[in-house]
């Protein structure tokens, strides 16, 4: 009820069709007239996504549906991951799998983006199984937990910190985190 969402649509540009909601009909509508077309601007509508959820306290949750690599971003692919490794937000990235010959390094950054953060990536060999990835992406969120620390060094500032995470008594639990912050 007090989760709010909003659809960033990006073709060659980034933009909302839409402000945040809970109105879950306002998204669904948001959603239903979209299509792919033109160019793909992947990494400028993740480095957008980070910034508008920037100040948002909780759990800060990016689902990255992407049916192509990046052909027209002015991001570069170094710059958005350490503008993911600064966020507070986990990025979940559903993309076409063997979407091209070639298309290893497109995947390959889409692991790299959703692990930076703490997410999953799901490579679909048909966007039909859209409807059951984002099941499990609910199952995911529901099952999350956040924690939040300052280290015991305050003097160096603005600087990533990797962290670990890992369970005395693993009994068929495993751990998935960001791999560290920005302090």
């Amino acid at each position: 009820k007090e989760d709010k969402a909003i659809i960033v649509f990006f073709n060659q540009e980034v933009f909302e069709d839409n402000e945040f909601t809970n109105n879950l009909s306002e998204l669904e509508n948001a959603i239903s007239v979209a299509f792919p077309f033109g160019a793909t601007a992947l990494y400028d509508a993740v480095a957008y996504s980070i910034k508008i959820l920037k100040g948002n306290i909780g759990h800060n949750i990016i689902i990255l549906l992407s049916d192509g690599e990046d052909n027209s971003s002015s991001i570069d692919p170094y710059t958005l991951i350490k503008m993911v490794q600064r966020s507070n937000a986990v990025i979940y990235s559903i993309g076409k799998k063997n979407y091209m010959e070639g298309s290893d390094q497109y995947q390959d950054l889409l692991k790299k983006i959703s692990s930076t953060s703490g997410g999953i990536t799901f490579l679909l060999d048909d966007m039909e199984q859209v409807q059951k990835v984002y099941q499990e992406i609910r199952k995911d969120i529901k099952a999350q937990y956040l924690i939040r620390f300052s280290p015991k060094d305050k003097t160096k500032r603005n600087r990533f910190r990797e962290i670990t995470v890992k369970l005395k008594k693993k009994r068929g639990y495993s751990v998935r985190t960001m791999k560290g912050y920005t302090y």
